[in-house]
């Protein structure tokens, strides 16, 4: 059994180094203002949270008309062949950043809820933010965020006595009886079953009994007896993780059915069968 190992990611956060009292009153709020990177966002892409962005990366000042931007951000997004989001983010400089281009990108899964892409899509939107805020007076105001990741949880391997072996055994029965007629039934079977990594083994043994008794109207008593075994055996090999190989084998045997002056197989063995020949039991 392999160990199931959790995937981790790491993060990166930016965060906005808060002035103390002092500084607040050495700087004005407005100087900060004006300081701070003008970034014109530019999305029609799924969960672009334009309210979210602006309340999470409070560094940089949001603008609507793009003339009025350092950064121009334009996102795009198209549907994965596996029903997630591949989400492009283009950072485009213009004035003193003309020619500081940078491109991102984020893959969302399919299950991953639209908080969950909101919050990732944040933080690769900030990050490649930092490239033009370090060239601003407003860099020494940041500093860079790691999140260690949670260890990972490594599932033990547990030791099986059985050494995967699986073994199955299953019994069934009948019974039937009149004044004139009677019959019971009986059969039984084994299953073994061992599904490896490299190796798959299932074997089947089965069989099956009946009896059938009928007394007619002259009083004579005679019994019907049949049995059945088969057996089955698959084996199949590992030969990589899309190919295999293997065989099996299939074995039965059906012992002639029995009565006390005849003995033959198929139907001749129930030739006497009141049923099939008119020898009607006594009437009940």
């Amino acid at each position: 059994m392999k160990p199931q190992v959790t995937r981790l990611t790491i993060l990166l956060g930016l965060c906005a180094v808060i002035p103390g009292p002092n500084a607040a009153a050495q700087e004005p709020a407005s100087d900060t203002t004006a300081q701070a990177l003008f970034v014109f966002l530019d999305c029609n892409a799924p969960n672009c949270d334009f309210d979210h962005f602006r309340r999470e990366i409070g560094w940089v000042n949001w603008v609507r008309d793009r003339e009025d931007a350092h950064v121009h951000l334009l996102i795009t997004a198209e549907r994965t062949g596996g029903g997630g989001q591949h989400y492009t983010l283009d950072y485009i400089g213009r004035g003193a950043f003309d020619g500081l281009d940078k491109s991102l990108s984020y893959v969302s899964n399919p299950d991953d809820t639209d908080t969950e892409v909101r919050e990732r899509l944040t933080r690769t939107l900030a990050l490649g933010l930092v490239q033009f805020v370090e060239t601003t007076p407003l860099a020494p105001r940041l500093r860079v965020v790691y999140q260690a990741p949670e260890a990972a949880l490594v599932q033990r391997e547990e030791h099986d006595p059985w050494n995967l072996w699986v073994f199955e055994i299953s019994l069934d029965g009948s019974l039937e009886s009149e004044k004139q007629e009677s019959s019971y039934s009986i059969s039984a079977e084994v299953d073994v079953d061992r599904v490896a990594e490299d190796m798959k083994i299932n074997f089947e043994l089965s069989a099956r009994y009946r009896r059938d008794e009928f007394e007619f109207e002259d009083g004579e008593v005679e019994v019907y007896t049949s049995e059945d075994h088969s057996a089955d055996l698959l084996i199949v090999w590992s030969l990589t993780d899309h190919w295999s190989a293997g065989g099996g084998a299939y074995a039965f045997r059906s012992p002639c059915a029995t009565q006390p002056d005849h003995r033959g197989c198929g139907p001749a063995a129930l030739g006497r069968d009141p049923r099939i020949f008119g020898r009607n039991p006594l009437p009940t």
